[in-house]
């Protein structure tokens, strides 16, 4: 069976990624101002653990 390499840009090209982006935005316009607060917090925590464990000697793995 012969078989073809998935690139990425076939996978998320820049159409999809606008069409991604929309769907996210519309979604987020129906949430509660308590809801959007909590999602940006989460962003920052998640941002913050990566950029610890790059950057800190002893979390790296």
């Amino acid at each position: 069976m012969k078989t073809k390499e998935i690139k990425t840009e076939d996978i998320w090209n820049d159409k999809k990624m606008e069409n991604a982006k929309k769907a996210i935005l519309s979604h987020s316009a129906t949430q509660s101002k308590e809801r959007l607060l909590a999602n940006q917090l989460l962003s920052i925590q998640y941002k913050l653990a990566d950029c610890s464990k790059k950057y800190h000697p002893l979390l790296k793995k």
